[in-house]
């Protein structure tokens, strides 16, 4: 019902791009052809969007970096523009930076002015505006744009291009109200695209596809949740481009090796090479060790022009002027300029299209994603570049001996086997597991749906294929005629119907394809899916002996009997698959990894969908109503706002159940002292050696959850000292401000807060003076009440447990009377 497209009617459209006089015009308007993969691509995306179909376009377009994805964009913009999708005059393409945007802008505009050179077409479309929304354009500017893109001439078409400010409350609710040119009702965006849908939140896609009749999400790597939605779940429709691009050889060596490295880049810029050498950072800290201290721009900039010169050396990262950081780029680019290496920060992941390097080194490549490494790698190499000079990217890191040296060098070693985007992307899918396919996290383990599309990944589209497959079997009918209906009962599957004879005649005469992936799925939720792999599963398969283990091993996994379900299941398959391929003896020991420290429970939000943003009140709220306690707590990496950073973030709605935790550690921009480490268990090799995310990114996923938590409810913002976490929190927003005045503020979600510090210093809370406790730190009062230490102590969701504790025993019946005294609002500022 999501995805249903209810405004947009497909009558006497074009069937095909050909057809179409506005785009087989803006086709031969190219200064390039395009490539067969191209026109079939377009004609598949064209027959969703445009076609036939009545349905509404949901789908991901996966091509590597320089491959055509955005003339693609472009081409079906002009499309669904021109036949009137939604209000059919207003296109939008969201990218992740100014730079991405500006360069969208002048591609799109030279595709637009040789269009209209020509203007050979008889479409009705007769001027194509192209219009750009960032963060820098504010009051009266933004408001004049409005004002063209909500004009309704007819013959106009626009395609709006911008970053994160697209996605902002008020433009979204403008988007969706863009009027209709035609006789139809519809409103909003003919077709929404996100590019590099990676660098993007769930709610941030989402709310541009609210605004549009058919949405495009671009990537030559998606995120794990993305590319485990098109893997046959019926949400996202796919389409890969396929481009044939020069061979990058990638190498993996020690961050050791510096020495032979540099030498080694001397020669091949003695040949003609160019380099780009990115870092993690853009400056270190005094307590890096020696390696650490090289790897950051400022750093290795210093080194490199001690070496080649200054003319021969360039910097670039995000805290530089734009102007600055584009003359840069632009002396780098010159085939006559000096300059032979660009150091620099991701800032050159996207947008950066330089046809004549062929070198990337990545220092500290074990604290980049497998995405940002293969965006970096699709840097060197493109069209235009020296084809006599070999294209090689060299990945120094300092995981090659230690504890992390494995998992670590298999997965930049997946770099090594492919330089197939897509293929990179499933296996980030199965390292890293796909997040919350029906809510917000967009990487990790999420369990207790029925498909877990980290271990069912081979088995969602073979389940897929094998159940229309019996749909078009004429001698076999898996309805149950005799109740009319066309429900598929799991009493017909397991309880030895003839219709289960069938269904299992059929596998064994090999008329249905045999499939099959392990499971660990917990008992209710993965309980049709099981029957289906079991009863499908190859017969002679090591693995199927794996799933009876882990199905026998469901009570030791979950510490309670079987299911009557499970136990259904168990029988059916002994009975039907024989013994003799069952392990005599099931073992109910299982091989468990201690987990670190620091893991402690579940990360994520339920998945159901609500309003984005809760409306915020100026006065105090009353307790003792049905709030929404939001419990929250962060660790840092000290005391004082204006200089420390947030690692660690944890929420949990008061009462909510274990696994609706959100707890998300944090990539921070400085490094984590000793002394932190020490209390918190936090260490800045454990931040910088995983997929961790900086705080913006987690933050708008918290914002997320908090909403989905509250169901319309006003939100109370609960934490010990929660002074200290509001005042660490709020001056990382405020940095974020000063880069983009579009970003979130704390009342966007909370309406009061209540610091539970101050509560229990309330001597109401305490029965008899004599029962207050000497101290009103948290582990104390912990300790006090319960006569046992916290556990966890010093982790954001340790503490956050301990709190919920405290506030649901039956030692406070009467907190929220006392806190109603002491709560504060949050004012927002409009």
């Amino acid at each position: 019902l999501k995805y249903n497209k209810v405004h947009s009617i497909k009558n006497d459209h074009p069937t095909s791009w050909n057809d179409s006089p506005l785009v087989a015009s803006a086709v031969e308007a190219l200064p390039f052809r395009l490539t067969q993969s191209q026109k079939d691509c377009l004609s598949e995306m064209w027959s969703d969007a445009i076609g036939d179909s009545n349905s509404r376009m949901v789908r991901l377009l996966q091509g590597e970096v320089g491959s055509g994805k955005t003339v693609l964009a472009y081409l079906l913009a002009l499309g669904c523009i021109e036949t009137r999708q939604g209000g059919g005059r207003v296109a939008a393409i969201l990218a992740p930076t100014q730079l991405l945007a500006h360069q969208h802008v002048v591609s799109i505009s030279n595709f637009v002015s040789a269009l209209e050179s020509g203007r050979n077409h008889s479409s009705s479309i007769r001027d194509i505006h192209v219009e750009i929304l960032t963060g820098a354009v504010t009051d009266k500017r933004r408001e004049e744009l409005f004002q063209r893109l909500e004009a309704t001439n007819d013959d106009d078409a626009v395609i709006l291009i911008g970053t994160h400010a697209l996605v902002t409350d008020d433009i979204v609710d403008r988007l969706q109200q863009l009027p209709s040119v035609s006789s139809s009702s519809s409103k909003g965006l003919a077709l929404s695209i996100v590019d590099e849908e990676q660098r993007f939140g769930v709610l941030q896609r989402e709310a541009l596809s609210s605004c549009a009749a058919n949405s495009l999400f671009m990537s030559a790597t998606p995120i794990p949740r993305t590319f485990g939605l098109k893997g046959g779940s019926g949400l996202m429709d796919y389409t890969q481009l396929v481009t044939e691009s020069r061979t990058v050889k990638t190498t993996i060596a020690s961050s050791d090796e510096m020495e032979r490295v540099v030498s080694a880049l001397q020669n091949k810029i003695n040949l003609g090479s160019k380099c780009f050498w990115v870092l993690p950072r853009i400056g270190a800290s005094e307590s890096d060790d020696p390696v650490s201290q090289q790897a950051s721009v400022e750093s290795r900039y210093r080194a490199l022009v001690d070496i080649f010169g200054k003319s021969k050396v360039g910097y670039v990262h995000g805290r530089m002027k734009m102007n600055d950081r584009e003359e840069q780029l632009a002396t780098f680019a010159d085939e006559m300029s000096d300059m032979v290496v660009l150091v620099g920060t991701t800032v050159l992941e996207v947008g950066i299209d330089i046809p004549n390097v062929n070198l990337l080194i990545i220092e500290q490549a074990e604290q980049f994603g497998l995405s940002q490494l293969h965006q970096l790698r699709g840097r060197i190499g493109r069209n235009g570049s020296r084809d006599n000079l070999d294209c090689h990217c060299l990945l120094l890191t300092d995981a090659t001996k230690g504890d992390s040296a494995s998992q670590t060098l298999t997965r930049l070693g997946i770099l090594q086997e492919t330089m197939d985007g897509a293929a990179i992307a499933e296996a980030d899918l199965l390292l890293r597991g796909a997040g919350d396919m029906l809510g917000f996290i967009q990487s990790g383990i999420k369990s207790g749906y029925a498909v877990d599309p980290t271990h069912h990944w081979e088995m969602i589209p073979a389940a897929s294929s094998l159940g229309r497959s019996f749909l078009h079997l004429h001698h076999f009918d898996l309805v149950n005629q005799d109740e009319g209906n066309n429900d598929v009962h799991y009493n017909d599957l397991i309880g030895g119907k003839q219709k289960t004879n069938k269904i299992l005649h059929l596998h064994r005469e090999g008329k249905v394809k045999a499939f099959y992936d392990e499971t660990t799925a917990s008992s209710k939720g993965g309980f049709a899916l099981r029957v289906m792999m079991l009863l499908f599963g190859e017969r002679d398969c090591d693995n199927l002996k794996k799933s009876l283990n882990n199905l026998q091993q469901l009570a030791t996994l979950k510490g309670s009997s079987l299911s009557r379900d499970d136990n259904l299941i168990d029988d059916k398959v002994l009975e039907v698959l024989g013994r003799d391929i069952i392990p005599q003896e099931i073992t109910h020991r299982l091989e468990k990894t201690t987990p670190s420290p620091l893991n402690t429970g579940p990360k994520q939000p339920v998945a159901s969908l609500q309003p984005r943003v809760l409306k915020t009140n100026k006065s105090s709220i009353n307790l003792l109503d049905d709030i929404c306690f939001i419990l929250l707590d962060v660790e840092t990496t000290g005391l004082d706002a204006s200089t420390s950073h947030v690692i660690q973030l944890a929420g949990k709605e008061l009462g909510s159940k274990p696994e609706d935790e959100f707890a998300e550690y944090i990539l921070p921009p400085v490094e984590v002292p000793k002394i932190i480490e020490d209390i918190t268990g936090i260490t800045d090799d454990f931040l910088r050696s995983g997929e961790f995310k900086v705080f913006n990114e987690v933050y708008l996923e918290f914002q997320d959850f908090c909403t989905q938590q509250a169901h319309g409810r006003s939100v109370c913002f609960v934490a010990h000292n929660a002074k200290f976490d509001i005042g660490m929190i709020e001056s990382e927003l405020k940095r974020w401000r000063t880069i983009d005045k579009t970003a979130p503020v704390l009342a966007n979600v909370f309406v009061a807060s209540l610091d539970t510090l101050a509560l229990f210093k309330e001597r109401q809370m305490w029965r008899t003076p004599n029962v207050r406790p000497s101290s009103f730190k948290l582990g104390s009062i912990y300790n006090h009440v319960f006569n046992e230490d916290m556990a966890n102590a010093h982790n954001a969701i340790g503490d956050v447990r301990a709190l919920e504790c405290l506030l649901l025993s039956n030692h406070f019946p009467h907190w929220k009377s006392i806190g109603n005294a002491i709560q504060r609002p949050f004012i927002k500022v409009t």
